[in-house]
C-alpha cells in the first residue's frame, strides 16, 4: 500500500468573526490478494474542502457554523457528501457554560493509518469542545451533543453531558448491492475534577451508553454499559509523572450466540473491575517522553462488547505498553 496526502489550511480573524478554511487530498494505491490469485491493485482517492465561521456577538455567546464537502472515489464508485456542522456556547455567568452542537462527519481516508490511530488532520477535530467522531467502518456519522459545566471553586470543576449519534455502515449483500446499516448510540455522563495542588489532580467520571442495531448484522442487537472510573495523577518536578485508574463496569444486552447454527441472540451480563497504572518521564531537553503503561493489573477475565472494533477500551488480560514520543523543534 502506498499513500500520499496533501493538506492546507488558513485561519483569518477579523473583529468578532473567525474564518477557518482548508482542503486535503488523499491518494492511496492498494494491492489486495484473494487466495492464490494474483494481487489486484486499485486506487482510492479522497478530496475534502471545508469552511468554518466562528462569531462572538457578545462575551457570553459564541456561534459556530461549518460545512465539509467530501468526495470519495474507489473501485468504480464516486460519492460526494455535504456535511453540515453547527454549535453554540452560552456562558450566563463566569462560572457556568452551556454547549450545544450538531455535526455530520464522513469516514476518514480509507487506506490511511489514521483509521486506527486517530491522528488528526488539519481540519478542526472539535465543534465547541465536542469531538467530531469518525469511524473507519462507517460511511457517515451524525452527532448531537449538549453539556453543562460549572466551576464550583478555584480547584473543583464538574459537569454533565449527553450525546446521540447515528452511524451508517455500508454492507455488501451480494457483491453488487449495498445495504446501509444504521447503528444508534446514546451516551450520558457526569464528571467531577479536583485539583488540590499543582502536583496532584483527581477525577471521577460516570458514563452510561446504549448501542442498538438491527438483528442479523452483528454481534449484538442492543446493549448498555455503565462505567465508573476514578483517576489519580501525580506530577513531580524531576520530569516524572504517575497515574492510577480504577474502573467498575457493568454491561448487559442481547448478544449473538456463537454456538447457534443460525443467527440467534441471547441475554447476557458482565460485571468487572480493572486497575491501570502508568509512569512517564520527560527528558530534561523536553523533546522526548517515555511512557510506560500497565493495563488490567489484576489480570481480570471478563466478557466485554466493544461498540466499534477499531477502538479498544478494555482488554480481558494484563497488557504492557511502552511508547516513545519525540518532538522536533
Amino acid at each position: 500500500m502506498r499513500e500520499q496526502t496533501l493538506a492546507a489550511r488558513h485561519v483569518l480573524q477579523t473583529g468578532s468573526y473567525t474564518l477557518d478554511v482548508g482542503a486535503s487530498f488523499d491518494f492511496a494505491t492498494i494491492a489486495q490478494r484473494t487466495g492464490a490469485a494474483p494481487a489486484e491493485r486499485f486506487r482510492e482517492e479522497k478530496r475534502v474542502l471545508y469552511a468554518y465561521v466562528d462569531h462572538r456577538p457578545s462575551e457570553a455567546l459564541t456561534l459556530t457554523f461549518g460545512v465539509n464537502l467530501d468526495d470519495s472515489e474507489a473501485r468504480g464508485f464516486d460519492d460526494l457528501t455535504v456535511n453540515g456542522k453547527a454549535g453554540i456556547v452560552w456562558q450566563p455567568t463566569g462560572r457556568t457554560a452551556w454547549r450545544l452542537a450538531y455535526a455530520e462527519t464522513p469516514a476518514p481516508p480509507v487506506a490511511s493509518t489514521t483509521r486506527s490511530n486517530g491522528q488528526p488532520d488539519l481540519e478542526r477535530s472539535r465543534i465547541v469542545g465536542f469531538k467530531q467522531q469518525t469511524y473507519p467502518s462507517a460511511d457517515s456519522t451524525r452527532t448531537r451533543s449538549t453539556a453543562v459545566e460549572h466551576e464550583f471553586s478555584a480547584t473543583v470543576f464538574g459537569g454533565i453531558e449527553a450525546r446521540e449519534r447515528s452511524r451508517s455502515r455500508p454492507l455488501s449483500l451480494n457483491g453488487t448491492e449495498t445495504y446501509f446499516l444504521e447503528i444508534d448510540e446514546q451516551v450520558a455522563s457526569a464528571h467531577l475534577y479536583w485539583l488540590p495542588s499543582d502536583a496532584v489532580n483527581l477525577a471521577a467520571v460516570f458514563e452510561r451508553d446504549t448501542y442498538a442495531q438491527p438483528p442479523g448484522f452483528g454481534d449484538y442487537t442492543r446493549f448498555s454499559t455503565k462505567r465508573m472510573t476514578i483517576d489519580v495523577n501525580l506530577f513531580m518536578r524531576d520530569g516524572f509523572s504517575a497515574s492510577l485508574r480504577a474502573a467498575r463496569v457493568r454491561q448487559e444486552g442481547s448478544f449473538i450466540v456463537a454456538s447457534s447454527p443460525g443467527v440467534d441472540y441471547a441475554r447476557g451480563t458482565s460485571s468487572f473491575t480493572t486497575l491501570d497504572a502508568g509512569l512517564s518521564y520527560r527528558l530534561p531537553s523536553r523533546r522526548m517522553i517515555v511512557d510506560l503503561r500497565l493495563d488490567n493489573l489484576t489480570d481480570e477475565r471478563f466478557n466485554y462488547q466493544e461498540p466499534e472494533y477499531d477502538y479498544l477500551t478494555f482488554a480481558p488480560a494484563r497488557t504492557l505498553n511502552l511508547s516513545f514520543h519525540y518532538q522536533w523543534r
